[in-house]
């Protein structure tokens, strides 16, 4: 399912079908016949929350999550952590220090973890993995919650019968989208997302172009976002902006074979290995010190970047976005949009590949972006997890007083 997104030859409804036909060969057999009725708290009883992942650490979701269990209204709302992670780092221990209730269900099988939240009287189930590889779909099938809902780390419908709304926002799934849920899209006011900073984060740099050094692009997401005709389009950049360098840096890149395929696959459109730029992984402050040698960020598509993206704004790099109808061919428009940055978006191919080159021939505006780029997003709905917890505090409300009240 993950894997249908990397191309775009799908139809939403294609691709939607997909997600419900997994549900119906693997899933409907665990539906419970008398799933758990929500039922009003007592005055003065906090609303019981739980978020079921994976990944609870500093791989993708602990990005995302710290800075809405930072700000949660404990008087208001338990919070329990129902994690499946294996990866333990100092992000793990974060989290765990800001829930109410940390249980590990990553040693039981799908039945026994549900039975377990069962017994935890959760009243909303939060899958923060969905189809992503930690994702457990076939706990939530059995819906030992009486609401449960779908956010974070997965880009589209579960597929599952047993899973009431979908959270998102209204730069993700605009009113008229024609993304398709089986869950009930839920938008948030202002963004999906809330991102938190690594505190060891160096300052964002001036654009390296404005010192003297060629213009550079760049981009440092995964290897398999890199499709043929996506290097295609970041060729035709190439050749229409004489001079610039590409820089390339991921995970995959420290494998030759792939270095090779990838120096092929741009020679045989027409641009040489002296204007690439390939680099394997790093230490993550390392990392995010080599967005100081890109201009601009080339975010990737169909399928987006996500906490890329986010990284690559807080060290003050712009992107050149181009904006899909799917979510995930969305998630960076949405942040540039969210920031006021309208006029980096693009709205199709071959706006993408003016757009990007219209910014290395006006380099010159670059400086005040860049400059300004990390106080925009520090003080956006982005980064504000005071405001984003009161967002989705909200919508949790908003959505157990349905599931209380039903309409007749």
């Amino acid at each position: 399912l993950i894997s249908l997104h990397f191309e775009d030859s799908l139809s939403h409804e294609a691709l939607f079908q997909a997600h419900v036909d997994w549900a119906e060969r693997y899933a409907r057999r665990w539906y419970p016949v008398r799933p758990p009725l929500a039922r009003a708290r007592a005055a003065g009883e906090p609303l019981r929350l739980g978020y079921v992942s994976g990944s609870l650490n500093g791989q993708i979701v602990g990005h995302f999550l710290q800075n809405l269990l930072a700000h949660h209204d404990h008087a208001r709302f338990h919070v329990t952590l129902f994690s499946t992670t294996r990866s333990i780092d100092a992000v793990t221990d974060r989290l765990r220090s800001l829930a109410d209730a940390w249980v590990e269900i990553a040693g039981l099988d799908d039945a026994a973890g549900a039975v377990r939240i069962q017994a935890s009287d959760i009243d909303i189930l939060v899958d923060l993995d969905g189809h992503s590889p930690t994702g457990r779909p076939l706990l939530f099938a059995r819906k030992p919650a009486p609401v449960q809902v779908e956010w974070l780390d997965y880009f589209d419908t579960s597929g599952l019968a047993t899973m009431d709304y979908f959270l998102t926002d209204p730069y993700s799934t605009p009113p008229d989208s024609p993304q398709r849920y089986v869950e009930t899209p839920y938008r948030l006011p202002h963004t999906r997302f809330c991102y938190t900073p690594p505190a060891y984060a160096p300052s964002p740099a001036p654009s390296p172009a404005l010192g003297g050094r060629p213009f550079t692009y760049g981009s440092f997401n995964r290897q398999d976002k890199l499709s043929p005709a996506l290097i295609d389009t970041w060729a035709a950049i190439l050749r229409h902006a004489p001079g610039t360098r590409l820089l390339l840096k991921n995970r995959g890149l420290q494998v030759e074979g792939a270095r090779s395929f990838l120096l092929e696959q741009f020679a045989a459109a027409g641009v040489g290995p002296e204007r690439l730029i390939l680099r394997g992984p790093s230490p993550h402050a390392t990392m995010l010190a080599e967005y100081a040698e890109i201009d601009v960020a080339l975010d990737p598509f169909p399928y987006n970047g996500g906490l890329t993206s986010c990284e690559c704004l807080w060290m003050g790099v712009p992107i050149v976005a181009l904006e899909a109808e799917r979510l995930i061919g969305r998630q960076t428009a949405a942040m540039l949009r969210l920031l006021g940055l309208d006029d980096w978006v693009a709205v199709s191919r071959d706006d993408y590949i003016a757009l990007a080159v219209a910014k290395h021939r006006d380099a010159e505006a670059l400086a005040p972006v860049r400059a300004g780029l990390r106080a925009r997003m520090a003080a956006s709905p982005l980064c504000n997890g005071a405001l984003f917890a009161r967002d989705i505090e909200a919508a949790y409300l908003d959505i157990w007083q349905r599931a209380c009240h039903p309409p007749s």
